[in-house]
């Protein structure tokens, strides 16, 4: 009735708001304290944008319902709550093109998967990035790292980040992700809590772009390539450290253009970079301190 009656904004006091059936909100909310809270199965559709300038939480789907954004716009993962399933959360529930901002602080995420299928039931994640507010650094004399530092929660035994084909299989053609990606963020394996998964899986995949990564501490490789049509783009800093088996792991590697980026692959427990099939075009790659050699 509020969003029916509004003429601009429709504004969310302190409190929480069960919503018990599916509805659509047409006007821009804005975040003022309170928390809608859709009951199991029910769907919140915004196909007007959220106006708030703080980061306090504005949904509620832990009895099971969901929100959807039609429009693309900035999300925030502090909008879902604190959980470990907020950053995921926040990127399903956002329209394709939009980006899930991350503050540069630390953020527990369970296993994330990007699908570009416009059938899936959270829609397509084209043209979808998480990044970091901040550039991502890490200091050379002290270790330490500025900027956003994403670490897979306890006990999840999967990878991380997974980009792979739509579901049932389009042509190769059609997987594109419209320079969609990761950016600006530091990726936290948690390897010694988890018995299996890579930082970064890739999967058939074109259009998309990875700019100032580190990748670190995962149980099997940090990033791991398996497509031979891959069309991606690597630019800024990338560094890939501490993995259980190889750095960047690329049986199939497809096409992938590295012209602007620097890549650094070092202390990871077989190979720096393996390069089985395909081809790329690289700037620079520095490879040490790997247990077998730097690059393959």
């Amino acid at each position: 009735a509020a969003d029916a009656s509004s003429a601009s904004q429709l504004s969310i006091p302190s409190g929480t708001y069960i919503v018990g059936t599916s509805i659509t909100i047409t006007t821009p909310i804005v975040g003022d304290g309170g928390i809608l809270k859709p009951s199991s199965g029910v769907v919140i559709t915004l196909s007007g944008d959220v106006r708030t300038s703080t980061l306090s939480q504005l949904f509620d789907i832990s009895a099971g319902g969901s929100v959807k954004f039609t429009v693309a716009q900035d999300v925030y993962p502090e909008w879902w709550g604190t959980a470990n399933t907020a950053i995921k959360s926040a990127m399903k529930s956002s329209a394709a093109g939009s980006r899930t901002v991350l503050q540069g602080k630390y953020y527990e995420t369970v296993p994330i998967a990007f699908d570009n299928d416009p059938l899936a039931a959270d829609g397509s994640d084209t043209a979808k990035s998480i990044e970091g507010a901040n550039t991502a650094q890490r200091y050379s004399t002290t270790g330490g790292f500025f900027g956003t530092r994403v670490k897979l929660a306890d006990s999840q035994n999967a990878t991380m980040f997974t980009f792979n084909t739509a579901t049932p299989t389009p042509p190769a053609s059609q997987n594109t992700f419209g320079s969609g990606g990761l950016r600006n963020l530091m990726i936290d394996g948690n390897k010694g809590n988890q018995s299996a998964g890579d930082g970064i899986y890739i999967d058939d995949i074109k259009d998309l772009v990875f700019h100032n990564l580190f990748i670190w501490n995962c149980n099997d490789n940090g990033m791991n390539l398996e497509g031979q049509n891959n069309q991606i783009s690597i630019t800024g800093y990338m560094e890939v450290w501490n993995n259980g088996n190889d750095g960047i792991r690329a049986a199939a590697m497809g096409d992938i253009q590295c012209t602007e980026s620097t890549i650094r692959c070092v202390n990871n427990g077989r190979y720096g970079f393996y390069i089985g099939t395909g081809s790329g075009r690289f700037n620079q790659i520095y490879a040490y301190f790997n247990t077998n050699s730097g690059i393959r």
